[in-house]
């Protein structure tokens, strides 16, 4: 029974770790694509074009609001959601 309960850990601990690697994955194909915009420039991405949930978009929204404070590039969203919380797309404009 021991045995059962540590394997199913590890298995619950690769899974976390899987994600953790996707989510990190993502955030690197955001960062590169802002990276590859010229200034100016916009780029729409969405939790559709990303393949990932609203919550999840969400947590990246805030990864990107942040990354914009650093000043290369700002962000927006829609004017018909107009909230932070209902947005599942995002418009980067690069600087």
């Amino acid at each position: 029974m021991f045995l059962n309960l540590f394997k199913n850990m590890t298995i619950e601990m690769l899974k976390h770790h899987l994600i953790q690697e996707e989510k990190m994955d993502i955030l690197n194909q955001i960062s590169t694509q802002i990276a590859a915009l010229d200034s100016g420039e916009k780029w729409s991405v969405s939790a559709q074009d990303l393949w990932i949930s609203h919550a999840d978009f969400h947590s990246v929204s805030i990864y990107i609001s942040r990354e914009a404070e650093k000043g290369l590039f700002s962000v927006s969203t829609p004017v018909a959601l107009n909230s932070w919380v209902a947005s599942t797309s995002v418009t980067i404009t690069k600087h």
